[in-house]
Order: C-alpha cells, then sequence, then structure tokens
C-alpha cells in the first residue's frame, strides 16, 4: 500500500497559496465595492451641484406622488427589490406586482417607504433602503438612484 507524506514544507506552501488566493479574492471584493461606491457618491454631488445651480429644492425632498408612481411603473414592475439589514445579516424580498402594489409575506403596501417601516419596525425611507438590478453591469441599485436617472432622463 502506497502512501503519501505532506511534510511540513508542503503544508506551508499549500497555506501560503491559499492564503494569496484568499487575499486576491478579497482585493477584487473591495475594489469593486468601492467603485459602486464611488459611482453613488459622484452621482448624488452630480445632481446636489446641479440642482444648488439651478436653485432647486434638494434632491431628497423634490419627488411628488405622480413622479414616485411614474417610476414604479416605469422601471419596477415585476421585479424583486432586495432589502437588507447588513448588522443583523437579514436580506428582505419584496415584489412589485403589476398594479405597482409591494408584495412582502403576501400582504400589499402603497409605497416602499411602507413596506420598509414594516420591515424595520421604525420610520424608513424606502427608496434609500430597497435596490434593484435594472442592469447587470451596474448591479444593485437604491431606488432612489433609478428614480433620479429616470427623472432626468424624461427633463
Amino acid at each position: 500500500m502506497e502512501t503519501s507524506e505532506l511534510t511540513l514544507f508542503d503544508l506551508q506552501n499549500f497555506l501560503d497559496s491559499l492564503k494569496g488566493h484568499v487575499r486576491s479574492e478579497v482585493e477584487k471584493y473591495v475594489d469593486k465595492r468601492a467603485e459602486e461606491v464611488k459611482s453613488e457618491v459622484v452621482t448624488y454631488i452630480m445632481y446636489k451641484v446641479l440642482n444648488n445651480m439651478l436653485g432647486n429644492k434638494p434632491l431628497e425632498n423634490r419627488y411628488n406622488k405622480v413622479q414616485n408612481e411614474e417610476v414604479i411603473k416605469a422601471l419596477f414592475i415585476g421585479k424583486t427589490l432586495i432589502g437588507e439589514r447588513k448588522r443583523r445579516g437579514e436580506r428582505y424580498e419584496v415584489v412589485v406586482s403589476n398594479e405597482g402594489k409591494f408584495i412582502y409575506n403576501g400582504k400589499k403596501y402603497n409605497a416602499p417607504s411602507t413596506v420598509g417601516e414594516e420591515i424595520t419596525g421604525k420610520s424608513c425611507d424606502g427608496w434609500e433602503f430597497f435596490k434593484v438590478c435594472l442592469d447587470p453591469e451596474e448591479g444593485l441599485r437604491k431606488l432612489s438612484y433609478h428614480r433620479a436617472k429616470f427623472l432626468s432622463a424624461q427633463k
């Protein structure tokens, strides 16, 4: 019967190789996430600067119910929204029905903030809490990002 023995040197080489691989994967993830955050920050700053230059209301307060409903019907019908509470390691899925209602645990809600409040148990801006992937290259993005992008393209 043939046996192979691992030497301490072989084990050390394996561990070094494993560390290198893990380090490489972590760096890829961090680089990707840094690019996502950078893109979100640049978009936010761009809208803030443009709104200030034009004398518009702050970005957070400038959307009305009609605009929100238009965005929901144009972009989110049939989509699954993702809400995450990272500290708790919880992930929530909400489906947007054909009539623009938000369905969570079989119950229908009229707005993303309403269902966000149900999930978190406190006041919640659903446009900031939920994310959706409309473009695989962009990945998951906040509803507020998609709303700003959509309404800017409408002007």
